[in-house]
């Protein structure tokens, strides 16, 4: 069976996800306006999609189509487990961005010290070379002061 195209416009994560039905148009409800495709992710019928009334938070009238067939027991499982992973690796995703958030605030540290080094030696140089200038000056008084005698 080929199943039309489709935008979900919320995560796997969540029990059900609404979808827009590209390829034809989507069925009044009892209500007389039309119903959403929603996918469930309920462990009983996980990625399977129906119609439903689109008033369903406000006191729905009832309605509800199945849009896709069942799917076998091996299809749940591969769904069940995929969507396991899925979320499992949202996880990590999120433990990942606050590493990353630490990293980042580290290397702002390491930055500043960077900084505040370059700087220190900016200025240590500047007193080595007047150190030096000093030295050179001693040097010559001493000399010019040797040949006069």
């Amino acid at each position: 069976m080929t199943m039309p195209s489709q935008r979900t416009s919320s995560t796997a994560s969540s029990a059900w996800s609404r979808s827009q039905n590209v390829c034809g148009a989507a069925p009044n409800c009892l209500c007389g306006t039309k119903s959403p495709l929603t996918t469930t992710w309920m462990n009983e019928n996980p990625g399977r999609r129906f119609y439903c009334c689109a008033n369903f938070k406000t006191g729905d009238c009832g309605f509800f189509r199945w849009y896709d067939q069942q799917v076998c027991k091996r299809g749940k499982e591969v769904i069940l487990g995929l969507k396991q992973r899925n979320n499992h690796l949202r996880e990590e995703i999120g433990h990942l961005g606050s590493e990353v958030a630490r990293q980042k605030q580290y290397v702002a540290e390491l930055n500043s010290k960077i900084a505040e080094l370059t700087k220190k030696i900016f200025n240590y140089k500047t007193h080595v070379l007047e150190l030096l200038l000093s030295f050179i000056v001693v040097i010559i008084v001493v000399l010019l002061l040797y040949w006069k005698l």
